[in-house]
């Protein structure tokens, strides 16, 4: 298992200014990644999971993400 911590603006509020601005890029990490455990499913008969979770302050702010990466290895 590993997990990722951001405590950036947190995922709303990143793609609201992802809207407002208007460069070209295209983020593709999430989505090469979510096909690599879906090719490391179906070779391995394996169990991989990607969770990713929205973080909140006390007072309900976004307070970042987690995002949670799990596989399942023989050794």
């Amino acid at each position: 298992m590993c997990e990722i911590k951001d405590n950036g603006i947190g995922r709303a509020a990143a793609e609201v200014n992802k809207q407002k601005s208007s460069r070209l890029h295209q983020s593709k990490g999430i989505n090469l990644l979510e096909e690599r455990i879906t090719m490391h499913n179906r070779m391995n008969e394996h169990g991989g999971s990607l969770e990713t979770i929205d973080l909140f302050g006390p007072d309900g702010t976004p307070a970042g993400t987690l995002v949670i990466i799990k596989f399942n290895i023989e050794i």
